[in-house]
């Protein structure tokens, strides 16, 4: 639109507000219809792409596909209510052509030669020298779709237009019945040459080969049609006998989310560990192999703190490759460490299992679990395993084992609370020791020390002490 000077903008301004107040004709679109002058301007005016160039309301409507639609006066000749699927709904697959000349038309493609665009659209190569110039390899016309017909919203979206029955059977009953019909043919293929060769093991007496009863046993399977071939699988299905998780706990306060059906904390948080049968979803996230992916995505961090550049999400094959060699190669080095040392001070038949103790080491014990819960109900149960060291022994008058008085970083004897574990008890006596706090006194064992708990020193001495007496 030209720029209009002062004088033409303030006359249009009078116009304007003259047709408001009726005072002058309203403005007559191009069909000769008036134009309401309270319309705003910015409804009234057409965009930059649809301006004619004359006052018109038509750029608010749905453009019809076809001009002949329309009678002179704008309105339609169609019926009222009536809907017509255009032509490029009704077509599937690839685009009409139209038409295909031989030789360059005036008005079409300067590069291609096509009718359907113009040059500044074609979507083909740009040739060296365009078609009209050479006048050979002139494209196809292809039919335009008209993305202005007038359909309703879920008619131009509608996947399934003009979808037919006679597609289905072509497209994927005839399918299925051809793949059907060259299984049947494999089957028998495999019959004769199992025939020719003698066997018959995965025939069974009733005729059925092992794969038929393989079919027959996934179809009754829950009382479904599933077939190991299509994987087919129901979110639905659970053991009847297992608990659901929002009856673990029929206390309002616990979580449980119905859409995703998932409960992520313990519904029973003051059961112990020990003795719960669920435990949430949290509580097994961490199990199986996540203490390994946890370590992996460690490793992956030291790494890229010392300056490798290595990404877990991009390359998690390469991190675990590395992480592998890397627990490999300190394996490795721990073992060749232990043979220096074994060679060096000695003592390898400590590392070697005695027969008796791995023949003896694991017995089986008989018990009787839960059907329900898996808990043990009945049987023997599993003993605890016995130290290795001596129990229950008191040496040098001690009347506690030595390890039952700890003090200052020390191991010693409750009875005296000496941390020396040769030395005498200082509350025991020659003959006997006080009880109770009365003045009977009971009789004690002597305690026999020999030469090695009193150590060689000691020996000694008692045998020269011996030899002056004599």
């Amino acid at each position: 639109m030209s720029s209009l000077s002062r004088q033409q903008f303030v006359r249009k301004k009078e116009l304007e507000e003259a047709r408001k107040a009726g005072q002058a004709p309203a403005e007559v679109d191009e069909h000769g219809r008036d134009i309401n002058p309270h319309i705003p301007k910015y409804i009234a005016s057409a965009p930059w792409y649809l301006d004619k160039g004359v006052p018109s309301l038509k750029h608010q409507k749905k453009l019809d596909s076809h001009n002949d639609d329309e009678n002179g006066d704008g309105s339609s000749k169609k019926m009222p209510g009536v809907i017509e699927v255009p032509s490029f709904l009704k077509k599937r697959g690839k685009a009409q052509i139209v038409n295909h000349a031989m030789t360059y038309r005036k008005g079409s493609c300067r590069n291609c030669g096509s009718m359907d665009h113009k040059t500044s659209d074609c979507m083909e190569r740009p040739r060296r020298r365009g078609a009209h110039l050479t006048g050979e390899e002139i494209a196809a016309d292809r039919e335009v779709h008209d993305l202005n017909a007038k359909v309703s919203y879920d008619a131009k979206r509608d996947r399934w237009a003009a979808y037919t029955p006679s597609m289905y059977r072509e497209k994927v009953v005839q399918r299925h019945e051809r793949i059907e019909k060259e299984r049947k043919k494999h089957r028998e293929k495999e019959m004769r040459e199992r025939l020719l060769k003698g066997t018959n093991a995965e025939a069974n007496t009733d005729g059925t080969t092992a794969s038929e009863d393989l079919k027959q046993r996934d179809e009754t399977i829950f009382g479904m049609g599933a077939d190991s071939r299509t994987r087919t699988n129901s979110k639905n299905l659970r053991i009847r006998e297992d608990i659901p998780k929002y009856l673990r706990n029929l206390d309002t306060d616990t979580h449980y989310d119905a859409k995703t059906r998932s409960m992520r904390e313990n519904p029973n948080p003051d059961v112990p560990l020990d003795q719960l049968d669920y435990a949430g979803d949290n509580a097994y996230r961490t199990t199986g192999e996540y203490r390994e992916w946890l370590d992996t995505q460690k490793f992956a961090w030291e790494l890229a703190e010392k300056g490798q550049r290595i990404n877990t999400a991009a390359l998690p094959s390469q991190v675990e490759k590395l992480h592998k060699q890397l627990k490999e190669r300190k394996k490795k080095h721990l073992e060749q460490h232990k043979a220096d040392l074994i060679k060096k001070y000695g003592g390898e038949e400590h590392f070697k299992k005695p027969k008796q103790l791995a023949a003896t080491q694991e017995t089986e014990y008989y018990a009787e679990y839960s059907r329900s819960s898996g808990k043990i109900i009945g049987g023997h149960k599993k003993l605890m395993q016995k130290s290795k060291f001596d129990e229950d022994e008191f040496i040098n008058g001690h009347t506690s084992v030595f390890g039952s008085f700890w003090k200052d970083g020390k191991w010693g004897f409750a009875c005296c609370q000496c941390t020396n574990k040769l030395a005498k008890c200082p509350l025991s006596e020659e003959d006997g020791v006080l009880e109770n706090g009365s003045g009977m006194k009971r009789k004690r064992e002597d305690t026999a020390v020999t030469a090695g708990e009193i150590g060689e020193p000691d020996a000694k001495r008692t045998r020269t002490n011996a030899e002056a007496s004599e």
